[in-house]
């Protein structure tokens, strides 16, 4: 029976060779963009999902006069920490909204006021970590006083229904 061909003395250096050529262009693939200077970011083909732009299309098409609408505002943009927190609490406090966003949020055009938060409800959104973070906005929305609304992913918006929901949501103007 013939012997494994890594038992013969002349092939003993063959697996190593072979994995050590494979790390190396391995690694020259991976790092080939850090030594041109590159930093290792690309840009995204568009901001907004297929579902998120055809509801922003929709939505915009109903703003009331003298209302903007940005899209994936985070949340420390929107609400900002109390000052009785310090220390390690204010950092805690800090960290649980500085990586989340809203999909859409509607201001005031004259001065940016916040006045209604939109998010879009797709299926991710029935896992159970997104139901701990959909529970947490509800909180956040509420204690800060900002309506924030739910709308599920469709696969077309009735503007009539979008424009109602706004309006009825929006705190009233002043």
């Amino acid at each position: 029976m013939p012997r494994p061909f890594l038992h013969y003395p002349e092939n003993r250096f063959f697996l190593p060779l072979v994995l050590i050529i494979g790390i190396a262009f391995i690694g020259w693939f991976i790092f080939r963009e850090f030594r041109a200077g590159r930093l290792p970011y690309k840009l995204v083909p568009a901001l907004f999902t297929p579902a998120e732009q055809q509801f922003l299309a929709v939505l915009r098409s109903v703003l009331p006069s003298g209302v903007d609408c940005y899209g994936k505002v985070r949340l420390i943009d929107i609400c900002s920490v109390e000052n009785y927190l310090t220390g390690k609490q204010r950092q805690t406090a800090v960290n649980r909204v500085a990586q989340k966003h809203v999909d859409f949020l509607l201001v005031r055009s004259a001065d940016t006021k916040p006045l209604l938060a939109i998010e879009l409800d797709d299926k991710s959104h029935q896992a159970a970590d997104r139901k701990k973070r959909d529970i947490f906005l509800n909180q956040l929305f509420a204690d800060v006083k900002l309506p924030l609304i739910r709308i599920p992913v469709q696969r077309s918006y009735n503007a009539s229904t979008i424009r109602e929901m706004v309006v009825a949501s929006m705190p009233p103007a002043g």
